[in-house]
């Protein structure tokens, strides 16, 4: 049996980021289903971070970041409507959402982007100030298969986001050896830098901080410093939450971030630093921030050090 081959036999490239996954299910849905704005989003409450758009009303552009609160998204995620709604005033609770009273909203479509233990990342949404017919209801089973294929993506680009992250590491500790097991200020901002340009792809998490030992000079032997600094180096770098970069920033100041660590994780990662502050037997202040969603890095963590204490 003769097969015919389709006019076109080029091979079909896979996808080579979330990002343009994104962009490219994006296209296909406002192409297919209509609405007036789709978007791929990410959450880290309070933040949303708007990733990718297709459509150019009510002026959200890929970056900006809002307030999840405000969203009609962070409602559908909590149960009080349905994924697809033709008409926005049969629903109360979205209604009732302030981006969709700034913007008159008549219409909505969001499902969640998944990481792969389940837990929420963000949404596949779209938008529209008219209402829509009820026919937009057929494309629930493949807006939802997209947001898994946005998921399954998604759990690749981190996997391997991590796996850049294992090999920075190990090159930083081979830096460190030199200094206990901490990077020196040239290293730990060049750190710095490598994950502000890695994490600009999905607007990465980060926890950033100073450690400052109250150890008295003259008094305490520097052998004190160099136990202390290598414990808390191997604690931060391996800590089982989450692994982070930590930087001698001058005799008793040590700067440290995390990356992916946000809400109760990082409030877990801090009181076990805390807890092995205390087991050293060394006073210690520790002061972090959660660094706002679309923050430049390096420069938020030079402008965290200005503010002090």
């Amino acid at each position: 049996m003769d097969i015919k081959l389709a006019e076109s036999s080029a091979p079909v490239a896979g996808f080579g980021s979330f990002e343009d996954a994104s962009r490219s299910l994006l296209t296909y849905l406002q192409q297919k289903v209509g609405l007036d704005l789709w978007m791929v989003t990410r959450t880290v409450d309070p933040y949303w971070t708007i990733l990718e758009v297709a459509g150019s009303k009510f002026g959200i552009q890929a970056g900006a970041v809002l307030s999840w609160s405000d969203s009609i998204c962070s409602r559908m995620i909590a149960g009080l409507g349905p994924n697809i709604v033709p008409c926005l005033e049969d629903v109360r609770q979205y209604m009732e959402a302030a981006v969709a009273l700034t913007h008159g909203l008549g219409a909505y479509v969001g499902v969640p982007i998944t990481y792969s233990d389940g837990s929420l990342f963000g949404t596949l949404c779209g938008i529209s100030t008219q209402k829509m017919d009820e026919a937009i209801l057929q494309y629930r089973d493949e807006i939802h298969l997209m947001a898994r294929l946005l998921s399954t993506v998604l759990a690749f680009e981190l996997e391997r986001d991590c796996l850049e992250r294992s090999i920075d590491a190990f090159e930083d500790d081979l830096r460190s050896k030199r200094r206990n097991g901490a990077l020196g200020v040239g290293d730990f901002f060049g750190a710095l830098r490598r994950e502000g340009e890695r994490g600009r792809r999905l607007f990465t998490p980060v926890l950033v901080g100073v450690i400052d030992l109250v150890l008295e000079p003259g008094k305490t032997p520097s052998s004190d410093y160099d136990v202390v600094t290598h414990k808390l180096s191997f604690s931060i770098r391996t800590n089982r939450l989450a692994r982070g970069t930590i930087g001698k920033l001058s005799q008793g100041e040590y700067g440290f971030f995390v990356c992916e660590l946000f809400g109760n994780s990082a409030i877990q990662y801090l009181a076990m630093l805390e807890n092995m502050l205390g087991d050293l037997g060394v006073k210690a202040t520790v002061r972090s921030e959660q660094m706002p969603a679309g923050s430049d890095l390096p420069r938020y963590f030079e402008e965290f050090l200005g503010r002090g204490i």
